[in-house]
């Protein structure tokens, strides 16, 4: 959950499923093991930890488990130096 809060760097997060109640509250949240019963709509909300500003619910996201579980996590991207010429 990425919140464009400006110089605030202190949220606490909220993770709703379908609408519903509050489900976790890290910033990022990994499945593990990832189920058939995780299914479903999630959404991230934020209050800056003093409590004096919020954010607005996010958008949902869907999570869909079917299958053969299998979760492909991109490569890390790195930075190169220009080669060096003789």
């Amino acid at each position: 959950c990425d919140i464009d809060g400006g110089a605030v760097t202190s949220w606490q997060y909220s993770w709703y499923k379908d609408s519903s109640g509050y489900v976790f509250s890290e910033q990022e949240h990994a499945f593990s093991p990832v189920t058939e019963s995780d299914e479903g709509k999630y959404s991230c909300y934020g209050v800056e930890t003093d409590g004096s500003r919020n954010s607005h619910i996010s958008d949902a996201v869907t999570l869909t488990v079917s299958g053969d579980f299998f979760i492909s996590v991109p490569s890390h991207k790195s930075t190169t130096s220009p080669a060096l010429r003789d």
